[in-house]
């Protein structure tokens, strides 16, 4: 399953899996702040490539909200983050700022990790993904705590 607010994007994702032959992928058209499903329907549910074009904590905390809603109480939600303590980063996002409407940037693993723990979820395990000598972004999986826990 896909989401996107941009049908526009939709036709171009649909154009890509259908020129790979991907089959069996649900691609909808929604809101990411008030998704389309029902709570704890998803194992898993990826946010990747979206958080760096939200420049405030409230926005980031509403969409993890949602995601972990609709996360199934065994499931995973896996985030991906652009790493604020890349200097290369910071450079392309405030070259970025000047020339572009739409923001760009970057965050730390920290800065979700407080979050998570308020929202009874933990995160288990960060890949960083690295691009030359420092990481570029962090994979960053997390799951509901357990009542018990």
């Amino acid at each position: 399953m896909g989401l996107d607010y941009s049908e526009e994007l939709l036709k171009e994702a649909r154009r890509v899996l259908f020129a790979n032959r991907v089959t069996g992928v649900n691609l909808v058209r929604g809101d990411a702040f008030l998704l389309p499903f029902r709570g704890k329907t998803f194992d898993k549910v990826f946010i990747l490539n979206v958080l760096l074009n939200l420049s405030d904590q409230e926005s980031i905390e509403q969409l993890l909200r949602e995601a972990m809603r609709v996360c199934s109480d065994m499931g995973k939600v896996i985030v991906e983050i652009r790493n604020r303590n890349n200097a290369l980063i910071n450079l392309r996002y405030w070259i970025s700022s000047k020339i572009s409407p739409l923001p760009v940037k970057g965050y730390r693993v920290e800065d979700l990790q407080r979050f998570f723990a308020r929202s009874r979820f933990a995160i288990t395990r960060v890949v960083s993904v690295r691009y030359l000598w420092l990481p570029f972004s962090y994979l960053i999986e997390a799951e509901r705590v357990s009542e018990g826990s």
